[in-house]
């Protein structure tokens, strides 16, 4: 069987999973350097592959100046490719099956914005901005309070919202799941706003979309990125602020607040508890603060007043 018909069976096995177009479309970006290098040898039949095929294909992708979670994705693309293709029994023997664990990169700690920074940000003069302000402090809002994704947001409706019980629907979020998660008052407060005062008057066409723009249609994928630099910009943030950085913000600031991991993987919606482990990682001046607070040689009677004042934290803005 030729390689490009291989993958192309794959794919369609990913799309019969109700996988994502662009989680599908990335994998077979990725497969590309596997047809590249079964070219490269002379193997375009993916019957004929080997082990030791696969361990030259690790070292040649190994050689490419990528990051760690670049050579990641490719290497675990390859991996469910034949493991896959050997549970549907479009191959006989699996190359990779003792030759190829694509280990996962050592996570990154997220960047977040502190408490203070966050509530700049929401106090933004949204006011200044007649045709779009009430919107875009509704989606900022919702963003911080919800922790959703983008696509989950520009795809939000307005049967998705229920202020009577004071959740909103996901409906098939990454995965293909749905999920219910908590609307804050702040935000619910904005989104009344925004759907009483602003989107009627947004609205050309009927349509269920919640979050529109100024032509009445939804939002591009860039369009929130765009809002949140402006807003950004205007309260002096120096950070890159955009709309996943919200989502690890809310995540980060729910957890210190005492919410366990069980509850941010929900609301986050997580597939595994793994992925939300990342936000329990301390940051530098966290770990700073435990030491103080702990080391027999290092705790004064100063640093405990003002830790259990909480003075530290609003002095040094807690992350």
């Amino acid at each position: 069987m030729h390689i490009e018909v291989a993958i192309e069976k794959y794919l369609n096995i990913l799309k019969r999973q109700a996988l994502s177009s662009r989680t599908i479309h990335a994998r077979k970006i990725r497969l590309e350097f596997l047809t590249i290098y079964l070219t490269k040898i002379e193997k375009k039949d993916i019957r004929s592959v080997t082990p030791k095929d696969i361990l030259q294909f690790k070292q040649f992708i190994y050689q490419k100046p990528w990051q760690q979670h670049t050579v990641y994705g490719v290497l675990e693309a390859v991996q469910n490719f034949f493991n896959r293709l050997h549970r549907e029994d479009l191959l006989f023997i699996n190359p990779v099956e003792k030759v190829l664990k694509a280990s996962k990169p050592i996570p990154k700690l997220h960047k977040i914005l502190t408490i203070t920074e966050m509530k700049q940000l929401l106090n933004s003069p949204f006011e200044r901005f007649v045709k779009t302000g009430l919107r875009d402090k509704a989606m900022i809002e919702l963003l911080y309070s919800t922790g959703i994704r983008l696509s989950e947001l520009r795809n939000l409706k307005k049967s998705n919202i229920d202020f009577k019980d004071n959740v909103i629907f996901i409906e098939r979020g990454k995965g293909r799941k749905d999920r219910v998660v908590p609307l804050g008052r702040h935000a619910r407060r904005a989104l009344e706003s925004y759907q009483t005062s602003l989107r009627p008057r947004l609205i050309h066409k009927k349509t269920e979309i919640l979050f529109l723009n100024k032509n009445g249609k939804k939002m591009d994928i860039n369009m929130p990125a765009i809002v949140l630099k402006k807003y950004a910009k205007l309260n002096g943030l120096k950070k890159r602020i955009y709309p996943h950085l919200l989502r690890h913000t809310m995540a980060s600031h729910f957890l210190e607040a005492g919410a366990t991991i069980s509850i941010v993987q929900h609301v986050l919606g997580h597939a595994s508890p793994e992925t939300t482990q990342i936000y329990t990682q301390m940051r530098p001046h966290e770990l700073r603060i435990c030491y103080l607070r702990f080391h027999p040689l290092e705790k004064n009677k100063l640093f405990q007043k003002l830790y259990k004042s909480g003075l530290f934290f609003r002095s040094g803005g807690k992350a």
